[in-house]
């Protein structure tokens, strides 16, 4: 003997605290689903139905239950993966940005330093860019103490900068590089 309010509760499942329920619409629907598939059938009483389920050999068969002893699903691997060691290998840095890291005067912010670093599509050669921090040790802003965050400078191209009036008006480029010649 079974009724739709029966079913309701046998069917329930939680969400959280929540008990959630199918309505009495979704189980009338799939009871008249399954009486047209000829799966069961149904016969009114005056204290609810009976369900009668059709073929029921055949659907309790152990091929028809989802877990069976011919499983297809590979074992699940032994090995755990440990956090701190993907935190580790996120650390590593480059050989470059290791020999640049040491030539920097300012030694703050090291991973993020490394993030910019990663970051820049056009990055010049390691050459270019500890040439550069060297002229720029000897700068009168890097002499008063003004030195950038190497994020700062990696971020904004600082490798770049021409140095001002000092080193008898050359710029930057031209130090690295030699004099500019111009086509007549």
């Amino acid at each position: 003997m079974c009724t739709y309010k029966k079913i309701q509760e046998g069917l329930h499942w939680k969400i959280g605290y929540r008990k959630q329920k199918y309505t009495k619409w979704q189980i009338e629907h799939a009871m008249k689903w399954l009486t047209a598939a000829t799966m069961v059938a149904t016969t009114k009483t005056t204290r609810g139905m009976v369900i009668t389920i059709q073929n029921y050999d055949y659907y309790q068969t152990p091929q028809n239950y989802e877990c069976h002893m011919n499983a297809t699903r590979k074992p699940q691997l032994p090995d755990t993966i440990n956090k701190n060691d993907i935190k580790n290998e996120r650390k590593k840095y480059s050989v470059d940005f290791e020999k640049f890291w040491e030539a920097y005067p300012n030694k703050v912010g090291k991973s993020y330093a490394f993030r910019c670093w990663k970051g820049i599509r056009h990055l010049p050669k390691l050459e270019v860019l500890l040439q550069a921090i060297e002229i720029q040790k000897d700068s009168e802003k890097w002499q008063k103490g003004y030195i950038p965050n190497p994020s700062t400078w990696l971020n904004q191209g600082r490798w770049e900068d021409e140095i001002g009036k000092q080193d008898n008006n050359r710029g930057y480029a031209e130090r690295l590089f030699g004099p500019r010649h111009e086509k007549d």
